[in-house]
């Protein structure tokens, strides 16, 4: 599921004499909870192809959450075109490497007793998780990214033309959206 807030950006009222000349910036903020990735990586796609760029939000830059006690976390620092991607050896490693505590299991496939690495962990293994594994586990699962369109300059004298009328008609229908809130993210944003 994606959750999403446009926030108008600051820096789009330029005292600039030409600012009047550029789109307005428009920033996306994005929490996304991966559970079918290359489907999901579906809306990245679609909307890098309307002329948005999203870059994954990394709390370790951000020297403000270090003083804030109640600042989460997440451990997943793979972009969207890594995430869940088999052909992507730092996706790989991630879910090889990256392990989930269950105290209730009965045994254990890693060796590690009751850590199951996130590539092994089934139905089964979520049964069995408390609460808090439970929500490490969706932690492990979950990134921030910030989307922004990447501006068009127009001068004073012609039009600006959307990067989505230069693909090929094609493209334009192979980018039909299936998903309703992706589909309404997309209107609301083209």
């Amino acid at each position: 599921m994606h959750h999403y807030l446009l926030l108008p950006s600051s820096s789009s009222s330029t005292k600039s004499e030409d600012a009047k000349y550029y789109e307005q910036e428009v920033f996306i903020l994005l929490a996304v909870r991966w559970r079918k990735p290359n489907q999901e990586r579906y809306f990245f796609e679609r909307m890098e192809d309307l002329g948005y760029d999203f870059t994954l939000l990394d709390d370790d830059d951000d020297s403000s959450s270090s003083s804030n006690s109640n600042a989460t976390t997440l451990p997943c620092k793979l972009s969207w075109k890594e995430y869940g991607n088999s052909n992507s050896d730092a996706s790989n490693q991630y879910f090889t490497d990256t392990f989930v505590s269950i105290q209730n299991y009965p045994k254990s496939t890693s060796g590690k007793k009751n850590k199951i690495a996130l590539k092994d962990v089934t139905e089964e293994h979520v049964q069995y998780m408390n609460d808090e594994e439970y929500n490490e586990f969706e932690r492990m699962h979950t990134q921030i990214y910030m989307g922004q369109r990447r501006l068009l300059r127009r001068t004073k004298n012609e039009n600006v033309k959307k990067e989505e009328d230069a693909l090929p008609e094609t493209k334009k229908r192979k980018m039909e959206l299936t998903s309703s809130s992706s589909s309404s993210l997309l209107d609301a944003l083209s």
